[in-house]
């Protein structure tokens, strides 16, 4: 037991040293549900989108972060969800060949979007930031930073049923003490970028009532963009 507490000291005095570390600062991490019982029977997942600032300004540096954060996503929402059932991908061409008239708000492209695939549920994401470390594990100059959020919208309701926000820069431990228990998880290094929007997708659609994994899987090969 003793040995336990003079490691852990040991661990903790390291950490502060030399600053690696590796917790997190959540800006906001909000999560809402309307309906936790609405019977979605399929979700279509859109690909993700960048978002800008307030002010609509956005540099060529972050245009390009954005779209790497954006393509990052897809990849993970695919890693997460293709096992599950009931989930459609839905390929850009797709989208673009849908019939509209160019003053659809997002419920309504949402709606049009969810007849033409079968599905009674869509999922937007929408990544608001992506800048990853500079530095290595252990000596990063500047953090990984990731904002994201989630969008389930209900075509039966024409609404938001599920929304979650992810925002979080990474911080030592000397900066956030009390942030130990992920720290350690982290194993006290500085992650990337793609660690980190990992962390925070998991995180949000594990405590989604429409994206909690099923003990049964399923064929992944069935989710390739085939529409």
């Amino acid at each position: 037991m003793i040995n336990r507490v003079r490691i852990s000291v040991v661990m903790l005095i390291c950490c502060l040293v030399i600053s690696t570390g590796c917790s997190g600062k959540k800006k906001s991490t909000s999560e809402f549900v309307k309906n936790p019982t609405y019977p979605v029977t399929c979700i279509g997942i859109r690909p993700a989108v960048s978002g800008v600032d307030l002010e609509g300004i956005v540099s060529p540096e972050q245009k390009k972060a954005l779209r790497k954060g954006t393509s990052v996503m897809n990849g993970l929402l695919r890693q997460e969800l293709a096992s599950q059932e009931n989930i459609t991908f839905i390929s850009a061409d797709h989208l673009a060949g849908l019939q509209m008239s160019g003053g659809e708000n997002s419920l309504e492209f949402a709606r049009l979007t969810g007849k033409s695939i079968g599905c009674n549920a869509i999922l937007e994401t929408t990544v608001w930031r992506y800048s990853d470390r500079i530095g290595g594990k252990y000596t990063a100059e500047a953090p990984a930073s990731v904002a994201f959020d989630f969008r389930l919208i209900g075509i039966d309701q024409s609404a938001v049923i599920w929304s979650a926000k992810f925002d979080e820069v990474q911080v030592s431990v000397l900066e956030n003490i009390y942030e130990w228990k992920k720290a350690n998880t982290r194993g006290f290094t500085w992650i990337t970028a793609e660690e980190l929007m990992l962390e925070g997708l998991k995180e949000k659609l594990n405590n989604s009532p429409y994206f909690r994994k099923k003990i049964i899987p399923v064929d992944s090969s069935r989710y390739d963009e085939r529409i």
